[in-house]
């Protein structure tokens, strides 16, 4: 598992390369990024990948960053990854790695405690997040993003099906005011996920779907959604135009906290 991302141009590439062996011979596994390699899309979601797993992101910068970079630092702020910048030619690569070393525990702690997303427990309007446990992953992501724009979501955490799931399940659909679907390959092959989406149209639940990816539906689920309104997750590089899209939902507002609350 790699926990540090360094990102560094071609005239700081040997010192990236003395700061991996040094921290690899630590233990600490690292993602070596050169930024002048081609600004393609692979590369952006190389990058994103990085930072993502990431606890601690080593930048070696000795002049102004450009807006590239800003925008990198950015998406690293977002992701709850601690941004350590470094001038290489005012350090050494030993004193890089040092401070790297001394900080990765509490970088791991914070980023933990700070990425962890719990599921609403109160009385107030909440979201009921529909989804396979398969696509886990991503869907947490995307719930972490509403939460943090103050929407109450509740999600299952991943409990095993049963006969008492089953009533756990239906207790909190009949409870929630709102569905979010999470839509994939996996959500239509689950039983259970359709159980939920049936359960809730029955009770006429205001529902939202979102295709996490660019998966064709199954022509019945095809027939049965096509009228209801859809974000299409993946086709959104610039995630806070998705995030603004769903929040013109209708009927999302009333499962959002106030700023005023």
């Amino acid at each position: 598992m790699s926990e540090v991302y360094i990102c560094y141009s071609k005239w700081n590439q040997n010192e990236a390369a003395a700061i991996t062996k040094l921290l690899e011979s630590a233990g600490i596994g690292c993602w070596l990024l050169s930024r002048d390699i081609s600004y393609a899309r692979k590369w952006d979601d190389q990058i994103e990948e990085a930072v993502k797993e990431s606890v601690i992101a080593v930048y070696l910068e000795p002049d102004e960053p450009s807006l590239r970079v800003l925008d990198e630092v950015s998406l690293i702020m977002s992701c709850n990854t601690q941004l350590m910048k470094f001038d290489p030619k005012a350090v050494s690569t030993a004193e890089i790695a040092e401070a790297v070393i001394s900080n990765i525990g509490q970088a791991r702690e914070s980023k933990e405690r700070n990425s962890r997303i719990y599921p609403y427990s109160g009385d107030e309007a909440f979201i009921f997040a529909s989804y396979s446990h398969r696509d886990m992953r991503t869907v947490f992501e995307i719930i972490r993003g509403f939460q943090k724009r103050g929407y109450r979501v509740w999600f299952d955490e991943g409990i095993d099906p049963g006969t008492e799931w089953d009533e756990y399940i239906a207790a909190h659909i009949d409870r929630c005011s709102y569905m979010i679907a999470f839509l994939s390959d996996n959500y239509f092959g689950s039983s259970n996920c359709r159980d939920e989406l049936a359960f809730a149209r029955d009770m006429e639940k205001p529902l939202l779907l979102i295709y996490i990816r660019d998966e064709e539906l199954p022509p019945g689920m095809k027939l049965r959604l096509n009228r209801l309104q859809a974000i299409h997750w993946y086709s959104y590089e610039d995630k806070n135009l998705f995030y603004e899209k769903a929040d013109n939902a209708a009927g999302i507002e009333e499962c959002r906290q106030k700023r005023s609350e």
